[in-house]
C-alpha cells in the first residue's frame, strides 16, 4: 500500500541518516560526550527509551497536537516540530566544554533533519509512539555505528 511505501522510505532515510551521522562525526574527527571503549549500550537502552520517549512525547504529541488543534497544516506541523526540537538540542552549547561544543552545534543543525523524518513518521502514521520506536532506533544506530568504527 502507499502507507507501506512511505513508511519503508522513512525508516530508510532515518537509518542512513543515523549511519551518516556517525561516519561524518569519525571521518571529521569530532570529539563526541561519550568513552567509545567503556560504551555499554545495553546499559544505555532504559536512558534512550525514556529520554527518547519524552522527547517524542514533546515534540510529536503535545506539541504537534497543539498546533494540529490551531489548523496548522500537516507538512507546516512537521517543519515546526523538527525546528523546535533542533533549537531543543542547541541547550547543551552552553554546559559542554569547548572540546565538545562543535558536537553539539554540528547535533542540532542536524535534527533538524531528524526531527523532520521523525514529524514525517508521525504524520504518515498519525502515531508518536511510531517516532518514538524511530528515533530509539536511531540514537542506536549511531551509537552502535560509533562503537563500531572506533
Amino acid at each position: 500500500s502507499q502507507l507501506d511505501g512511505r513508511m519503508a522510505r522513512l525508516v530508510g532515510l532515518l537509518l542512513a541518516s543515523g549511519v551518516l551521522a556517525a561516519f561524518g562525526l569519525r571521518l571529521f574527527n569530532i570529539p563526541v560526550p561519550y568513552d567509545m571503549a567503556t560504551l555499554n549500550l545495553s546499559a544505555m537502552l532504559p536512558g534512550i527509551l525514556l529520554v527518547t520517549g519524552m522527547e517524542e512525547l514533546l515534540f510529536r504529541q503535545v506539541m504537534y497536537r497543539w498546533l494540529e488543534q490551531r489548523r496548522v497544516s500537516g507538512r507546516l506541523l512537521v517543519l515546526a516540530t523538527a525546528l523546535a526540537f533542533a533549537c531543543a538540542h542547541f541547550g547543551p552549547l552552553v554546559t559542554h566544554t569547548s572540546a565538545l561544543q562543535t558536537f553539539v552545534l554540528l547535533q542540532s543543525f542536524y535534527m533538524a533533519w531528524v526531527g523532520w523524518l521523525l514529524g514525517e513518521t508521525r504524520r504518515v502514521t498519525n502515531s508518536w509512539l511510531m517516532s518514538w520506536a524511530g528515533h530509539g532506533c536511531y540514537n542506536l544506530l549511531v551509537l552502535t555505528t560509533l562503537k563500531f568504527l572506533s
